[in-house]
């Protein structure tokens, strides 16, 4: 068990931008339950575990630009029920499974820019009413089925630019 953040439970802000960080192990952030920004930026994550955000309802901004994740497990974000911004740009995504964004009712951004996205399914954005700006710039996006943005109701602005669609 890790206890590192135990006796700052009142912490708003954390920035671990920056710091070699390869694990963020499965409930290591619970603690920090008053928690609405948090900067993973520019580490070395490749996975993300689905307990990782447990515990943090408050996190209203999520920063997970520049890590190597290549992929995300359906649910991870189910916790963060007032979470307004995500940041996935700079990753290696290829996929966006359905369900990989449930919970995430109050996003109003989600960047994806510059990953190797290679297609959007039908549904893929389901259940994000919320969301203004999606962008998802300088992928290889190939396909976009029919119904890939359903339910992006508040939908914006949408950036599609520098990808491999065929029309």
């Amino acid at each position: 068990e890790n206890y590192t953040f135990t006796r700052i439970g009142n912490l708003r802000r954390l920035n671990l931008g920056n710091c070699i960080i390869s694990n963020i192990s499965g409930q290591s952030l619970e603690l920090l339950s008053s928690l609405e920004h948090l900067n993973l930026g520019n580490n070395f994550l490749e996975k993300i575990d689905n307990k990782t955000f447990t515990g943090l309802g408050k996190l209203t901004e999520l920063y997970l630009f520049g890590n190597r994740l290549n992929s995300l497990k359906p649910h991870t974000f189910k916790d963060l029920h007032k979470l307004q911004i995500l940041t996935l740009n700079r990753n290696q995504l290829i996929n966006l499974e359905i369900g990989m964004f449930s919970g995430l009712t109050a996003l109003r951004e989600l960047h994806l820019d510059r990953n190797k996205i290679e297609r959007l399914t039908s549904g893929v954005f389901q259940k994000l009413p919320n969301v203004e700006v999606l962008s998802l710039s300088h992928n290889r996006l190939q396909h976009v089925e029919t119904n890939s943005f359903g339910g992006l109701f508040n939908l914006k602005e949408l950036n599609l630019e520098n990808n491999r669609l065929e029309y």
